[in-house]
């Protein structure tokens, strides 16, 4: 196995710790959690950005400045990219190089970036691509096209992420019509083979019907251009925090990733809510997660 240097492998010890602790602040719950999650998520991957790029040829600085190295940049998709990420929750990132105007980044940089995540116990999903690569592999896959939608900025070189937004953004207006509908038939695929998450006894939070993969969903197809009425926006909106704050929930009282609220964690879950049973939870979500049981 290929190691990163030692400097790089503890990078900013006080950054990751600052993740830990807001992981675990059971004060935060709902939206003051995700925000904290979120603020020291990227101060977390922002130094170790800063640590990694000194490895990269001409590299020193983080912003690609005079003292930095251009063309290659760190962007976050999915719940990275939106801020949404849950504690136990992948993040999803993405190393972009302007071919155009560098190398793809040596392995070096590259294993100080990731093995370094690695090491702290947060599951990564990763991939490393030039502009060109990110957008022919989204006109081909509909998951990679999605990702595009919630791409943000993280570090490195702006112009970089910019020109990848840019062209993104373009794709979107050509290849809109036949995204929409493999959207469509995705989601009626997905619908056939899962329950609603407003009936089931142990609701499958994200994947099931009503549930965090719609409301991402329908995020997607408003970035295509389906309008939807004021009140619908709010109830989704509303819906979102519920799902979200039971899900980090979850994943806060057994200590592991997952979806499905099953019926032992459902009294735990309801309380860290502030609700004194699962019952109540149901009854005070403005979109139930789930029909709980005691």
């Amino acid at each position: 196995m290929l190691s990163s240097s030692p400097s790089s492998r503890n990078a900013r010890p006080g950054a990751a710790r600052s993740l830990d602790w807001v992981s675990g602040r059971t004060d935060l719950t709902g939206a003051a959690l995700r925000r904290s999650l979120d603020d020291a998520t990227v101060g977390w991957l922002r130094a170790l950005w800063a640590d990694a790029a000194r490895l990269l040829p001409g590299g020193r600085g983080d912003d690609g400045g005079p003292d930095g190295h251009r063309g290659v940049s760190l962007v976050g998709v999915g719940g990275t990219g939106r801020g949404d990420r849950a504690p136990g929750s992948d993040l999803d990132l993405v190393v972009v190089f302007d071919a155009e105007a560098t190398c793809a980044p040596p392995a070096e940089m590259l294993e100080a970036l990731w093995y370094t995540i690695w090491d702290s116990g947060i599951p990564l999903g990763h991939s490393v691509r030039n502009i060109d690569e990110f957008i022919a592999l989204a006109g081909d896959d509909l998951s990679t096209a999605t990702s595009l939608f919630s791409l943000r900025h993280l570090a490195g070189d702006q112009a970089v992420t910019r020109r990848l937004e840019e062209r993104a953004a373009w794709q979107r207006d050509t290849l809109g019509g036949l995204w929409l509908r493999r959207l469509v038939e995705r989601t009626d695929a997905r619908h056939r083979n899962v329950g609603d998450v407003a009936h089931e006894l142990e609701p499958d939070l994200k994947e099931g019907r009503g549930g965090l993969r719609d409301v991402h969903t329908l995020g997607w197809m408003q970035a295509l251009g389906v309008e939807l009425p004021n009140e619908v926006d709010l109830l989704i909106e509303a819906g979102s925090e519920v799902l979200w704050s039971v899900r980090a929930e979850l994943h806060r009282v057994t200590g592991r990733p997952g979806n499905v609220l099953v019926l032992q964690e459902q009294v735990a879950v309801a309380e860290r809510l502030g609700y004194n049973t699962p019952e109540e939870l149901a009854r005070g979500s403005p979109s139930p997660p789930g029909r709980c049981r005691g």
